[in-house]
């Protein structure tokens, strides 16, 4: 395990995002919220209303995407791995149909994949020393675990201002992006995580159902739950790797 000097060095001289991962973003963010903008609250459809919900829309995914993304090309650094986003076009495109055909009813996120290159000096003393797909799950369950905490983030706005459409959306995209993303489907995070631990895989699975039930209650109660179980992984997370 890395000292947090090395860390911090590390992301320092290797974080970034790529020209072509910008570009992948900016299209997956204005897919996903497009999907998401497909219903709206109204009965009456005007462009002038149904833009301004996509405006917002467009925010709660870029915030949702990007700091997914970012926090998972962060810990990568931290095992010795370049992680990048890549679109996964026959995925974005079934996604878009099936959005279209449900009338947004069934918005998937079926976005894109986190591809990760062996970094060699920074992975030499890793235990192993090689590829690890181990490694790699546990990438697939931090970007889970980022959309859990940003979907409790979220629950928080709503609770304080309760019928807001931008929290409720907040809420509702993040578990529907982790829900997509631990479904094992071919060339997507899925099939990583349940490959390279089927505990991990479980656990994806235990939390998005834990922490569904917990934020769509929309009490006090849950989202206290969910914000103390947040806080308890992440002192265990500390205790751990010290």
């Amino acid at each position: 395990m890395i000292m947090n000097e090395e860390w911090a060095a590390r992301i320092q001289s290797f974080f970034r995002f790529s020209k072509e991962e910008i570009i992948s973003l900016g299209i997956a963010i204005l897919l996903a919220s497009f999907l998401f903008s497909l219903r709206f609250p109204g009965d009456v459809f005007t462009f002038q209303s149904w833009f301004f919900y996509f405006i917002l829309t467009l925010v709660v995914a870029a915030i949702s995407i990007v700091a997914r993304i970012s926090s998972q090309k962060i810990q990568a650094l931290k095992h010795g791995y370049y992680a990048e986003f890549h679109l996964v076009w026959a995925a974005l495109i079934a996604s878009l149909l099936i959005g279209i055909f449900s009338r947004g009813y069934l918005p998937l996120l079926f976005l894109g994949v986190i591809t990760t290159s062996f970094m060699v000096r920074q992975r030499l003393g890793e235990f192993r020393y090689g590829y690890s797909f181990e490694d790699n799950a546990k990438l697939v369950l931090d970007g889970v675990v980022t959309n859990l905490t940003l979907a409790t983030i979220f629950a928080l706005g709503s609770f304080m201002f309760p019928g807001n459409y931008f929290f409720e959306t907040g809420i509702i995209f993040n578990l529907v992006f982790a829900v997509c993303t631990i479904i094992p489907i071919p060339k997507l995070d899925g099939m990583t995580l349940l490959f390279g631990s089927k505990f991990l895989f479980f656990v994806g699975i235990g939390a998005i159902f834990l922490y569904s039930i917990l934020l769509l209650s929309s009490t006090k109660i849950g989202l206290v739950l969910a914000i103390s179980i947040g806080i308890i992984n992440k002192i265990i997370n500390l205790l751990w790797t010290a």
